[in-house]
């Protein structure tokens, strides 16, 4: 593997108590979850399915495609690009967080996650999608037995001019090239033993892939006609989402170091290390850092922190001296976000909704536990939800920021 770069630009986070002093504006009402924390969601709500834990948008950035697969249906949920109202649903047995367009626009291609297929769904003429026949894997298995190859297929992207879908395979630590649109596997290829493929992307000139290894701690660079290897760049711990800048650079959200990674591509060499923590070095892990948006002039960098219920808006306009401008309150585990082609709009994908409640049948009885009561299994009570929010000026980031703040048990001083 190529070194790192010894010195490192490591960005902090703000601290809160002197920079926000304003009075926050509570963006819309808080909820209490069971572990004490508060959510209090910004913007307007609308109710999907469980973990949008993948994004991505049309050719034409009219649409996003939210790959929903939590505890209960797993759903690909199309949105408008300008109003985030929900344009259409399409429901699956399966899926996990890999999603693609054809360069078109008229194909959308979603992962299967536990089952060896990728779901296909093509446009009609009313403008609205319908399944087409899935593209199978060979070799891989539904059923986690000895001897057998588990499917648990990951991130999607499909190469410039259409012909080949790169699927990952987080169980088997395998990536594919496949021929579209046929569906014929053209290479395919084992990674290092625990690398654990998850997210993909192509890189900006669209000649190699880039493969989160998130066991390995590292990102996989390779090429895209026999999947050879071309370098390897170390990261922090955990890798999960990945998104290039318009001049080059490459930020990998790092889940375990509760940081995003600002790479350096041409050398692989690490140049800014920016924390997501709430407050200071002395907070614990634990804002687990996932999904990444940038705006589309590149100067503000988005981050979903899953574990601190909040979106990090970060100024990165100037490289190696990049700085966290505040955070936004979302609900429960925020997943993905993406910001609207115009940077008008954000919106924020929410893995398990506002909390949940007791979890006793509605016919619960009252003078004793009946021995065949059945009770919901507490993940299936959880919801979705995508907030649609304007992006915020100084002042309102501000007034989340406090909002943000308050919400969260964690003070320094207690760990003092």
């Amino acid at each position: 593997m190529l070194r790192r770069c010894l010195l490192l630009a490591c960005t902090a986070s703000l601290l809160v108590g002197s920079t926000f002093a304003a009075t926050a504006q509570p963006p819309a009402k808080t909820y209490t979850l069971h572990n004490g924390w508060k959510v209090t969601p910004a913007g307007e709500l609308h109710e999907i399915a469980q973990m949008p834990i993948g994004v991505a948008l049309s050719p034409d950035r009219k649409q996003f495609a939210f790959a929903c697969a939590g505890y209960g249906a797993h759903t690909l949920t199309l949105i408008s690009a300008q109003t985030g109202k929900i344009q259409q649903v399409l429901p699956v047995d399966s899926a996990w967080n890999g999603v693609a367009w054809s360069p078109d626009g008229a194909t959308l291609y979603l992962s299967g996650g536990g089952q060896p297929k990728i779901h296909v769904f093509t446009k009609h003429e009313s403008g609205q999608f319908a399944p087409s026949t899935p593209i199978a894997i060979p070799g891989l298995f539904h059923e986690q037995k000895k001897g057998l190859d588990q499917s648990y297929l990951s991130g999607l992207v499909v190469s410039p001019d259409g012909s080949t879908l790169y699927a990952g395979n987080f169980a088997t630590d395998a990536i594919y090239a496949i021929s579209l649109p046929d569906g014929a596997i053209k290479t395919q290829r084992k990674l290092d033993t625990n690398a654990h493929p998850y997210c993909l992307r192509l890189s900006p000139d669209g000649t190699s892939l880039y493969v989160t290894q998130g066991a390995l701690a590292s990102v996989s660079v390779l090429s895209l006609t026999d999947l050879s290897t071309l370098k390897t760049i170390d990261t922090d711990k955990h890798p999960n989402d990945m998104v290039f800048a318009p001049d080059g650079r490459l930020f990998v959200s790092c889940a375990n170091s509760d940081c995003v990674d600002v790479i350096d591509p041409e050398t692989a060499l690490l140049r800014e290390r920016i924390r997501m923590t709430l407050t200071t070095f002395r907070a614990p892990a634990g804002a687990n850092p996932q999904g990444l948006a940038l705006s589309p002039n590149g100067k503000q960098l988005y981050v979903a922190n899953s574990d601190n219920n909040n979106v990090a808006v970060v100024d990165v306009s100037v490289p190696q001296r990049s700085s966290v401008l505040g955070f936004i309150p979302t609900g429960w585990y925020p997943t993905s976000i993406a910001a609207s082609p115009d940077g008008k709009r954000l919106f924020l994908g929410t893995g398990k909704g506002m909390g949940v409640g007791p979890n006793s049948p509605k016919n619960f009885p009252k003078e004793k536990v009946r021995k065949n009561t059945k009770y919901v299994y507490a993940p299936g009570l959880f919801k979705g939800y995508i907030g649609v929010l304007s992006t915020p000026n100084p002042v309102q980031l501000k007034q989340y920021t406090q909002q943000v703040m308050a919400n969260s048990p964690y003070r320094d001083s207690i760990v003092d």
